[in-house]
């Protein structure tokens, strides 16, 4: 980090849970870096009972410690025969150290996931919650200190007081939209009129009525959410202009647009100082994809130079598609489940794997998800239990030297499917076949 960086490394906050069991009990969150202690843990410390000595002794405490080790501990304090004073605190401490023969972190993580085991995965419903929590305190802004490195200690602010992370704006930057950025003959819509949205989740989500858009954006000084009826048309049909002051969340920037349905084709703007040196090269004419979008649309003349000249590139540029996973059906798909020593993954390429003749899949389908599903019997037979397959996210295939066509998705579009359409109809069959062939 660099040395006179503002970015916050430590947190503390003090919660309440609004019930009759919990009344009265403050709930502490303390989280930061190049603290005295790496670990995970949580404490629950007991009432002080009343007491006839002298002083004030420190309360009895349970602790117990996730990670790296695993830890249970009970803090007692033990009253000194001698002072007679506040006494001192004793530990007694059962301790679990992880075995040699344990997985670390992220082999669990990459387990759990290709069994399709959940239980260490938060679910949608607790961040959201979480962010309901998180996002009025970020909101209403709060006084930054610094700390010494291994220290609880701390010192004066550096910044009297951090203004609402809400209403953040860079140097120069007009207290409305209005007139700084594009509009032309577009049909804006100011986003006053619309609902705020949430933060969470990011990229597009179909809620109750509408859609709730959100990305993340921690330097632009303005940001258009756009609206297109074609996936070739050179301007949006409706253009929102998101506003700092009610539709930005530290660096998220969100909105619900009502009456928005599945197949809906979307892009963004950023607006934001172009300065190189610092790695900023915001550039208002461009149209951007959603980097948390499910699906892709892209035009029958897509260019990535386009991207890198001065000028609208509306009717060159890729867009997000606005997509509802919910709906399609699974039937009675699930996770196999085979125990991870039992697990032999094989890796390949998706396009290349079926597309020479001498796989004897017919000319329509190789190269294809589908002409891949026609050669499971025959991995199956080689004692494969599982496939990695490259490419299935959308990628650029103009990132190659010149004269090539890069085939490996070593730069991908960001989204979460691979789509090629022409029609929000399309794009919706297309997704439906993404499914049904994987």
């Amino acid at each position: 980090m660099a040395a006179h960086s503002q970015v916050e490394t430590f947190a503390a906050l003090r919660l309440a849970v609004d019930s009759w069991r919990w009344q009265g009990v403050p709930f502490y969150i303390r989280a930061g870096k190049s603290l005295p202690v790496t670990c995970t843990e949580v404490v629950a410390r007991l009432r002080r009972p009343p007491t006839l000595f002298p002083g004030r002794p420190s309360s009895n405490y349970l602790r117990f410690r996730i990670s790296p080790v695993v830890e249970v501990a009970m803090g007692l304090n033990v009253m000194d025969q001698v002072e007679k004073g506040d006494g001192e605190t004793v530990e007694l401490l059962a301790s679990r150290h992880p075995g040699s023969n344990e997985v670390d972190a992220y082999e669990r993580v990459l387990t759990d996931a290709m069994a399709g085991d959940r239980t260490l995965f938060a679910r949608e419903d607790y961040i959201e919650e979480a962010w309901r929590i998180v996002d009025p305190v970020l909101q209403a802004g709060t006084a930054l200190y610094e700390y010494d490195p291994g220290s609880w200690v701390r010192r004066k602010p550096t910044v009297s007081r951090l203004r609402a992370v809400g209403a953040i704006r860079s140097p120069g930057h007009p207290s409305s939209i209005g007139n700084n950025l594009r509009q032309g003959q577009m049909d804006a819509i100011a986003a006053a009129t619309l609902e705020p949205g949430k933060s969470f989740p990011l990229g597009a989500s179909l809620v109750g009525g509408g859609a709730n858009f959100s990305v993340f954006s921690k330097h632009a000084t303005a940001l258009q959410l756009l609206l297109f009826d074609g996936v070739d048309d050179d301007r949006p049909s409706r253009v929102i202009n998101l506003d700092p002051q009610t539709h930005r969340t530290y660096h998220y920037w969100h909105t619900f647009v009502p009456d928005l349905k599945a197949g809906q084709l979307y892009a963004y703007r950023a607006h934001g100082p172009y300065a190189p040196e610092r790695g900023l090269r915001f550039d208002g004419d461009k149209v951007l994809l959603d980097p948390y979008g499910k699906c892709v649309a892209r035009p029958s003349h897509v260019s990535r130079a386009a991207a890198r000249v001065p000028g609208d590139n509306a009717a060159m540029a890729m867009k997000s598609v606005l997509a509802d996973p919910g709906a399609y059906d699974w039937e009675d798909d699930r996770p196999p489940r085979t125990p991870f020593e039992k697990t032999v993954i094989y890796e390949l390429h998706v396009g290349n794997f079926t597309r020479h003749p001498n796989s004897d899949i017919a000319d329509g389908r190789r190269g294809t998800f589908a002409g891949l599903i026609e050669k499971l019997p025959y991995l199956q037979d080689l004692g494969v239990s599982a496939l990695e397959l490259l490419p299935v996210f959308a990628f650029d295939e103009e990132t190659a030297p010149e004269g090539r066509r890069n085939i490996w998705a070593t730069s991908q579009c960001r989204s979460l499917r691979l789509i090629r359409a022409t029609a929000p109809e399309g794009i919706l069959s297309a997704c439906s076949m993404s499914f049904a062939t994987l």
